[in-house]
């Protein structure tokens, strides 16, 4: 098993929505994957991060369909985002 060393903390997490009902029909599923890590430094006071969400840019609906249409497309949102930091504890 691999071991991080105990300043490090990492974080994978995976999303799924399933098809939802909306006034115009279904929409179909969903899903999303986010990873996070995190350093502690200057004696566990301070703390540099990276993280991202929809690594594979899966979020996103593909068509949405009832008895009488259906319309396919594909939404992009602006779900893939990257954030580096760091945070100081007082």
């Amino acid at each position: 098993m691999f071991k991080l060393p105990k300043s490090l903390d990492m974080q994978l997490t995976a999303v799924y929505l399933a098809p939802d009902i909306i006034p115009q029909g279904q929409i179909g599923q969903r899903f999303s994957l986010d990873f996070g890590i995190k350093k502690s430094i200057q004696k566990n006071k301070g703390e540099l991060f990276i993280n991202a969400t929809d690594l594979l840019n899966t979020m996103q609906i593909k068509n949405i369909q009832s008895n009488d249409f259906k319309y396919v497309s594909t939404d992009y949102y602006e779900t893939q985002v990257i954030r580096i930091g760091y945070n100081y504890k007082f």
